[in-house]
């Protein structure tokens, strides 16, 4: 819908097909998309429920409908983005040349949560730290796309865009047959050939594996899928061995070398040698490895530092800096709680604006003043309200409620877009989220 409440026009098709079919129609063609997900495994995990941890990925009909004009305009500003995010991380892994120069407080990065100094001066295959980018994003009443958040550390969900894409094309054959939906079954394929393009060892078929924390993981479906879409090893940590500087994987017929790890293992348990000694997920003496140059991660190591909210805030500055362009797509305003002037513009008018910790996820961990404006403030003093961000400012970035473009849905309502996009030999974003 638009800013008026009106069908945009692309969706006429689609809403006649979908209309045409009545509603006993389409909740039957529901259930048995939600029989077929449960046959085949496509779940995901929630942990701490009552209900239960297991849950069949929820699926709405009605689509979001990017035009393709629309749509390279997203690619372009996509693929700008994870550009300016990698030339990023390797300058701050190097030369800290942004740092110098005064675009980024040095405090911002030495101080950040996922900043790993220990890579400092470590190169990484092609100078490529981010390969794989799951990007969030939204549309606002205007019309216009907003990148809400980066995923450049362990990003997931490419999975279930695909299977769903495959669903609906098997119960919903009519809504694709003149309308000219871009094809996303290459992704598998396309991943692998990235994955390959990193290889530190020169020869045909780098071996490649996906390391995974193991089955209880929330996105253990997707690990499991797309190792096998693109035909590669699934691992463990204690599957692989590092010797020599090396990393090998132990098989039926002896160990055999790995040349690139494309790794669903956070930084923290990657290997217990230079991270957490508690972890027995990763694989000791993983990081020399990488270091020497013998094994390739995908994403890299200390990735965390981009996609921190507040670095977030410095994405603009960053394409200005590196590319000497004007950023293509815009993102939410950040306003940073101990900068004074930010702080002046948000505590004005923080009844209307969301705070929240620069390493959480959108969503976890926020503190929204629209809510708590309806209840009195135990921190209240003189009648003025204390949020977190005023208590604590280092820790909280703040961004105002943003009024969203919506798409009337069937059953419940996905505000944000993943996209992933895989630097490499070009970088490329999937048409669908």
């Amino acid at each position: 819908m638009d800013s008026d409440g009106r069908m945009r026009p692309y969706y006429g098709p689609v809403a006649e097909r979908l209309f045409g079919m009545g509603p006993s129609e389409l909740e039957q063609k529901l259930k048995n998309l939600e029989l077929l997900f449960l046959k085949q495994g496509v779940t995901f995990t929630v942990y701490g429920d009552e209900r239960g941890t297991e849950r069949v990925f929820p699926f709405d009909p009605v689509p979001r409908l990017i035009p393709g004009a629309e749509w390279d305009l997203v690619e372009a500003g996509l693929i700008q983005r994870i550009t300016a995010l990698n030339l990023f991380l390797y300058d701050i892994y190097h030369e800290q040349k942004i740092l110098k120069d005064g675009v980024i407080p040095p405090e911002v990065i030495h101080g950040a949560a996922h900043f790993r100094p220990e890579f400092v001066g470590v190169n990484v295959p092609r100078d490529i730290y981010i390969h794989i980018c799951g990007t969030d994003l939204i549309r606002d009443r205007d019309g216009r796309y907003l990148v809400l958040e980066d995923n450049g550390r362990c990003p997931s969900g490419v999975s279930y865009v695909l299977e769903n894409r495959a669903a609906m094309k098997r119960v919903f054959p009519q809504l694709f047959g003149s309308t000219g939906v871009r094809p996303v079954d290459t992704y598998p394929a396309d991943l692998l050939a990235m994955l390959r393009h990193i290889a530190p060892r020169q020869t045909a078929r780098p071996n490649c594996v996906l390391l995974t924390p193991g089955v209880h993981n929330s996105a253990y479906f997707e690990h499991a899928f797309l190792a096998r879409q693109m035909g590669i090893e699934i691992v463990e940590g204690r599957d692989l061995v590092a010797q020599d500087g090396f990393i090998y994987m132990r098989t039926t017929r002896g160990l055999q070398q790995v040349d690139v790890i494309y790794r669903r293992i956070d930084d923290d348990f990657i290997d217990p040698k230079v991270f957490r000694k508690d972890s027995m997920l990763g694989v000791p003496g993983l990081v020399d490895a990488v270091r020497r140059g013998n094994v390739a991660l995908a994403n890299a190591i200390g990735t965390g530092v981009a996609d921190d909210k507040v670095t977030y805030a410095y994405v603009p500055e960053m394409i200005r800096y590196y590319l000497d362009q004007d950023p293509i797509l815009h993102q939410v305003p950040t306003y940073l709680a101990w900068r004074e002037d930010d702080k002046n513009t948000s505590s004005s008018t923080w009844r209307s604006w969301w705070s929240r910790p620069p390493t959480r996820a959108v969503g976890t961990g926020c503190s929204s003043g629209r809510v708590r404006a309806r209840r009195r403030s135990r921190s209240s003093v003189n009648g003025s309200r204390k949020t977190p961000a005023t208590t604590s400012p280092n820790r909280w970035c703040i961004s105002p409620s943003t009024r969203r473009s919506w798409t009337a849905p069937w059953r419940g309502a996905m505000w944000t877009c993943v996209l992933s996009s895989c630097a490499g030999n070009p970088s490329r974003c999937l048409p669908a989220g």
